[in-house]
């Protein structure tokens, strides 16, 4: 089946350059074969079959976020096979992350399998035979990654495919709330945002990896790539009034003493950099005129200040006015 003869099904919507594939409007009979072809066209050559026949439907919704592409899948039950070694076309030499947002799926690949329900995560290497099934209706989330994205920042991937990382916890569910976010408000995202927000999804899908790979796989080392794991390891945590030096090495599986050389570098220390973030977003809350009602010590607890006078006088360190006088000055603008 030729899919330029059925322009119907090929959309692109305008916001953000998003571009959506769908079944509806073919004969049910054409169904399985174009969502073969599309799926050979945008992400890997497969064999899909489903035993719906004229029964399946499927869609999905493409977003560009710098090197990445993600896209939202919904789709009937089927099965995927590759079986070629080598990827066909440049675009193609990359790996896949999953993140399930419903139904079930078996991920094969390299003698490992994974199985995922709904928040999990995994990967797997789009240029090597694999098998995906999904026994019932699904949900979930591709991101495609040039292979030297991931590989600059995560060594022994090849040992780390088809592994199950939960959703439901630590780092697994940090990255899965992640990038479930990004792919919800990509809509009022532009292009510079999307950029931006990709360097912090692949560092937290990299502290996910970690959390469950075999011990001869490791983190990138490279010095600007650990601070920027770290930052974002931070940058998810600002809310957590336990946030400290342990917890953020932990998260950013590094030492303690390392992430400390890291901040040195950059003359402040890790715990300075913490107060500093937490204290520009109050600063933003407070400026934001959609939420004048909240209390200044709400922001305060929302940010991960639990003692009043410590925020107030950290505030008027840095900003040169206390927080209840910055607010007023704010209302009379």
């Amino acid at each position: 089946m030729n899919p330029k003869l059925h322009p119907e099904t090929v959309s692109a919507a305008s916001l953000g350059g998003a571009v959506a594939l769908s079944t509806d409007g073919l004969l049910p009979h054409e169904r399985v074969e174009y969502w073969r072809e599309m799926v050979c066209r945008r992400f890997a050559e497969v064999q899909i079959s489903s035993r719906l026949g004229r029964d399946f439907s499927g869609e999905m919704l493409t977003h560009q976020y710098g090197p990445l592409r993600v896209t939202n899948v919904v789709a009937k039950a089927q099965s995927v096979s590759r079986v070629a070694r080598q990827a066909k076309t440049e675009s193609e030499d990359c790996y896949f992350a999953v993140i399930l947002l419903a139904g079930c799926e078996f991920l094969e690949q390299d003698g490992r399998e994974a199985r995922l329900r709904p928040g999990d995560i995994s990967i797997y290497d789009a240029t090597l035979p694999h098998n995906l099934i999904f026994p019932e209706d699904f949900k979930k989330l591709i991101i495609q990654i040039p292979r030297h994205e991931l590989g600059k920042r995560v060594t022994g991937l090849d040992r780390s495919t088809a592994l199950t990382i939960p959703g439901g916890d630590g780092a697994g569910a940090i990255a899965s709330g992640f990038f479930r976010s990004l792919a919800g408000h990509s809509a009022q995202l532009n292009d510079q945002q999307r950029t931006g927000l990709s360097e912090q999804a692949l560092d937290l899908l990299s502290l996910a990896l970690a959390s469950v790979a075999p011990v001869n796989l490791s983190l990138s080392r490279s010095r600007p790539f650990s601070l920027a794991r770290v930052k974002s390891f931070i940058d998810s945590q600002l809310g957590n009034c336990e946030l400290d030096s342990n917890m953020v090495a932990q998260g950013a599986g590094l030492s303690p003493r390392y992430v400390n050389q890291l901040f040195e570098e950059e003359g402040t220390s890790l715990m300075r950099y913490v107060l500093r973030c937490r204290l520009d977003r109050c600063r933003a809350d407070m400026l934001n005129r959609n939420s004048p009602d909240l209390r200044v010590y709400d922001i305060a607890l929302r940010w991960g200040f639990n003692d009043a006078s410590h925020f107030s006088r950290s505030f008027r360190n840095q900003f040169g006015i206390g927080p209840r006088d910055f607010c007023a000055s704010q209302l009379k603008k």
